[in-house]
């Protein structure tokens, strides 16, 4: 996890997280959104819950690769530097003395399913995202490694070690795409083309008191239309949604005889933080079976 002091000195340098935003290779944000950020057009955001799960877990992939690799010394939490690179992979190994290799721990899965496609442990089948960060740890290392090691714990498979061997014609796109986005992007405050900004990040833009924007017609056209279409959408739903609770009466659950379809309406519970505990029900959709709680009884004869 990166302190404030690291997250700082990244203002003014591409970290190896940003890279794959620069190629529209980023799970979590595009070129536009990294333009916002390094223009210091935003407020600071919040860390994701999968976010916090890395951290957390971040220090026991490192151990797994440590035993697996069996390095004469682990170098945590480095900082490397490249012109306007700058990165700050999970550890860095030494072996045989002098052979150093960064490692960049992944978690995915943890918090939902497992994201990105994961080949076979031992591999280099990882992430495009994943694979990208790896060539920029590789190219800010004073003497340039064969190979960035990926271990990371994966939902469902747990503990595995991927290899990611260096490639100069990727490290070469990395360098010239970062040079020119620098360039014509950031120094000259001119946001990217072809690059859709995320609402997330929109929401945190910095905006000017007593500023009116000139608006494109069509613009605002569509989403009015937008609006108007998820307007009726939620009314349709809703009025399905009563007509299917009308239909299950006081039962907790209704099934389709014919083809074994079922809908619970199951109480859940929010668990307490700032607000207090409440508990709601929500209607889900069974494709197949159904098994009740010990209290639901058929109430519909």
């Amino acid at each position: 996890m990166l302190t404030e002091e690291q997250f700082a000195r990244r203002k003014d340098a591409i970290g190896s997280s940003d890279v794959p935003a620069l190629f529209g290779l980023s799970p979590w944000a595009s070129a536009y959104d990294l333009w916002l950020d390094k223009t210091g057009k935003l407020t600071p955001g919040e860390e994701k819950p999968w976010m916090s799960s890395g951290n957390r877990l971040e220090p026991a992939a490192i151990d797994y690769a440590a035993d697996e690799l069996q390095p004469e010394s682990i170098c945590q939490e480095p900082e490397l530097r490249s012109g306007r690179l700058l990165c700050h992979p999970d550890a860095i190994f030494t072996f045989s003395g002098t052979r150093q290799e960064p490692v960049e721990a992944k978690t995915s899965g943890i918090n939902g399913p497992i994201f990105g496609n994961w080949g076979n442990f031992g591999t280099d089948e990882v992430p495009d995202h994943v694979l990208l960060q790896c060539m920029a740890h590789m190219m800010t290392m004073p003497t340039t490694p064969d190979v960035c090691h990926v271990p990371a714990i994966l939902g469902g498979r747990g503990f595995g070690l991927f290899r990611v061997p260096l490639d100069l014609d990727i490290v070469s796109c990395i360098l010239e795409r970062v040079e020119e986005f620098w360039t014509q992007n950031v120094l000259a405050d001119t946001p990217p083309e072809d690059s859709p900004a995320s609402l997330d990040v929109l929401k945190r833009v910095i905006r000017v008191p007593e500023t009116v924007a000139e608006l494109q017609r069509e613009t605002l056209a569509d989403w009015i239309a937008a609006k108007e279409v998820a307007k009726i959408a939620t009314q349709a739903m809703d009025e399905a949604q009563a007509e299917l609770l009308t239909a299950i009466g006081t039962a907790e659950a209704g099934i389709v005889a014919e083809t074994g379809e079922a809908v619970t309406y199951y109480e859940q519970t929010r668990a307490s933080y700032s607000v207090a505990q409440t508990t709601f029900r929500v209607a889900r959709y069974k494709p197949k079976g159904i098994i009740l709680p010990g209290k639901a009884k058929d109430q519909n004869g």
